[in-house]
């Protein structure tokens, strides 16, 4: 599990686009760096994302697949 975990922190901080993993209750459990203006502006408070995100977050869970926002 170490070996995928720093394969995910090497891809998550070389990739110039913002990243984020989500729980499912949209609580926020790692971004990359320059995903902090764009968790600003969506006012992210406490580390969990808006209520109006969670479709998205639920569809992504459910299809298992990543997607852009």
């Amino acid at each position: 599990m170490g070996k995928m975990k720093t394969k995910v922190d090497q891809f998550m901080a070389t990739n110039p686009s913002p990243m984020l993993i989500v729980y499912k209750d949209g609580t926020v459990l790692q971004i990359n760096e320059v995903s902090e203006p764009l968790l600003h502006n969506l006012g992210v408070a406490e580390e969990k994302l808006p209520a109006y995100t969670e479709d998205f977050v639920q569809r992504v869970i459910s299809l298992n697949s990543p997607e852009k926002m």
